[in-house]
């Protein structure tokens, strides 16, 4: 309600790239040199530290679990509580992909694919791989978004992306010539209209 600090934790790292994501009464984050570390949200006392190396994309808490994607191209589930390795899973993951988790299913973003992984079974139910046409850097996807059965993701090839979640069947591309990039920006949808930015002055609004 002041705006006045409440704690500060110095990591080991001069910047972390990802957001931190809170649970009860824990706070997670990756950095990009010794992994991810857990902290006491009201205190900022650390709890925990998992060594894995770079992490880009952050983490996603499910179910009392903790899943992020390493530098070494595996999605990793950590028990969420104490930092202990439970599972990983590695079929087609590349390194430092972006997840997000829905209704069971784990969302992973990487270069040039969309990977949906079932978390039950750690088995991959679909991917999507981005096809690079013209001046497009690379077609790396960006964090991607779940809203009613779609996932967003915009890319480096200037186009927002909505697949079905279920199939991965692709429900329509959106992009032209004077799009900024857009793999770096999350997309947000609401009431039907999905927002995304990019690394120029545009935002753009579309119909979702």
């Amino acid at each position: 309600s002041t705006g006045a600090f409440i704690w500060t934790y110095r990591t080991q790292v001069s910047f972390i790239w990802n957001s931190p994501v809170v649970v009860g009464d824990l706070v997670y984050y990756g950095d990009i040199s010794y992994g991810i570390y857990a902290l006491n949200k009201r205190t900022g006392e650390f709890v925990w530290r998992y060594n894995s190396g770079k992490v880009n994309g952050g983490v996603a808490v499910y179910n009392g679990d903790l899943y992020f994607v390493s530098a070494s191209a595996t999605m990793v589930v950590l028990d969420a509580k104490t930092g202990t390795l439970k599972r990983t899973y590695g079929n087609g993951v590349a390194s430092n992909g972006i997840l997000t988790i829905d209704n069971g299913t784990a969302y992973i973003a990487d270069t040039r694919q969309l990977l949906a992984v079932d978390l039950a079974t750690l088995t991959l139910k679909w991917k999507l791989e981005a096809t690079v046409t013209g001046s497009a850097p690379s077609g790396d996807f960006s964090a991607p978004t779940v809203e009613n059965g779609i996932v967003y993701a915009g890319n480096n090839e200037q186009r927002l992306y909505a697949v079905n979640a279920a199939t991965g069947s692709v429900k329509w591309t959106s992009g032209n010539p004077v799009v900024s990039v857009l793999q770096a920006s999350l997309a947000t949808v609401s009431n039907g209209v999905g927002f995304h930015g990019g690394l120029t002055d545009n935002h753009f609004a579309l119909s979702a």
